[in-house]
């Protein structure tokens, strides 16, 4: 999940949240703008690491290998701003 509370808190950050639990967090290193751009991978000893660039800057992060218990095939976009939107999104194994 990619967190900005709103354009007035500096408290951007990446969570690891699986099947609703929070389980990992990690402070971005600039301010997410209204637009941003994240790749990711999530390897299969459970690790996620990606990119986050937006505003002129680029912020990498690394959450190391957990067991993660996955129910299902399926993945949630969720975003909280009803003027949201997700494009040129895409899924690769």
């Amino acid at each position: 999940m990619f967190y900005r509370g709103d354009q007035n808190f500096a408290n951007s950050e990446v969570r690891l949240v699986s099947n609703g639990l929070l389980l990992a967090s990690m402070p971005s290193t600039f301010q997410y703008d209204a637009t941003i751009d994240i790749q990711f991978t999530i390897s299969l000893d459970g690790s996620v690491q990606g990119s986050v660039k937006g505003s002129g800057s680029v912020f990498f992060f690394n959450f190391p290998p957990r067991l993660m218990a996955l129910v299902g095939s399926n993945i949630e976009i969720s975003m909280d701003n009803s003027m949201a939107s997700a494009d040129n999104v895409a899924f690769s194994n």
